[in-house]
């Protein structure tokens, strides 16, 4: 590096590697730190972009740590399946979770062809939303999922419907048939987005839709109360990137989508008072039995309007589609 003045050139030290700041893995744009360590990383830092405002950590998992990080996550996972009436009950929590935002939901399956909609999810978890799905007349659903328990657990709780299969990869005969390809708590696992929103838009029709459920970077124990101990918690190894509104919708944008949000308050105002007090996650039914149901709507109600929630939906749809039928 070379400073001129005066007609003189004066030689300066080239900046050490370990003092220039990593640049954004999405945008390239510069980056500042937010947080220095995590509730399971203590040496990572959280960084923030100045340009497309996505968090991200750094360091990230390699390939080596996430391989060994998923191969222990699914080994454990494997031992909840002994549990089956647990698991039918996390089933039945979760397909009551998408009746509340029935109305969302359902604009989500609509199709532009008027039959009934084929979907493919990535990560059905304990099945919330095939159960759900079911529930609404789908026509047909795909539920792609890496581990072999999980995949035998769903084929026997879905067994005689047809219509349902849980494949470990998307067949490609369903390439392009898909009227909506949704993730939900998948893309912040993501080390390259873009490559995962690639593969995903090709199960999808040209009218079809993208749908992923993703934290929002404002939820309501950070964004309004600043809580440190919920921020170390929130942040964890397995999860690379905390997306912003603009973030999604540069990712949108080079792959010729068009991004539209909705904001969901998954949990409650007793987690939240329970955060405040305890400073850890527990059970918080306690507080659950002194509030009312209408005082924890409208607190769901106020989170929604001020876009402070805990989850936030992100919808891709092809920015321009012939509307006609296939």
């Amino acid at each position: 590096m070379t400073l001129v003045h005066d007609g003189r050139s004066e030689k300066l030290a080239t900046p050490s590697a370990d003092l220039v700041a990593p640049q954004c893995p999405l945008c390239g744009g510069a980056s500042s730190v937010v947080l220095r360590g995590i509730s399971d990383a203590p040496d990572t830092e959280v960084r923030a972009c100045d340009d497309c405002e996505a968090q991200f950590l750094e360091p990230m998992m390699t390939d080596a740590e996430e391989d060994a990080y998923y191969r222990d996550y699914y080994a454990s996972q494997a031992t909840r399946y002994v549990r089956r009436p647990q698991l039918e009950e996390v089933q039945a929590e979760r397909q009551a979770h998408y009746q509340r935002e029935d109305a969302f939901h359902r604009t989500l399956l609509q199709t532009t062809h008027g039959g009934a909609p084929v979907v493919v999810e990535i990560g059905p978890g304990a099945g919330g939303f095939a159960r759900y799905a079911q529930s609404v007349g789908v026509d047909h659903y795909v539920g792609v999922d890496r581990s072999l328990s999980n995949r035998r657990f769903l084929a026997s709780s879905f067994a005689g419907d047809g219509a349902f299969s849980f494949p470990a990869n998307v067949p490609e005969t369903m390439v392009g048939k898909a009227d909506l390809v949704i993730a939900a708590g998948v893309l912040e696992h993501c080390r390259d987005p873009r490559a995962f929103m690639r593969s995903t838009l090709r199960w999808a029709r040209t009218t079809g839709r993208l749908a992923f459920a993703i934290p929002n970077p404002r939820p309501p124990l950070i964004e309004i109360f600043d809580h440190e101990p919920f921020r170390r918690f929130a942040y964890t190894k397995q999860h690379p990137f905390t997306f912003s509104e603009r973030s999604l919708e540069c990712l949108g944008r080079e792959l010729g989508l068009h991004a539209q949000f909705s904001y969901i308050q998954a949990w409650g105002l007793d987690n939240l008072l329970s955060w405040l007090r305890y400073g850890r996650p527990r059970d918080f039914s306690d507080i659950s039995a002194v509030l009312s149901e209408t005082t924890i709507r409208s607190f769901a109600h106020d989170m929604c309007r001020n876009r402070s929630t805990d989850l936030m939906w992100v919808v891709f749809e092809r920015t321009s589609v012939e509307r006609a039928a296939p």
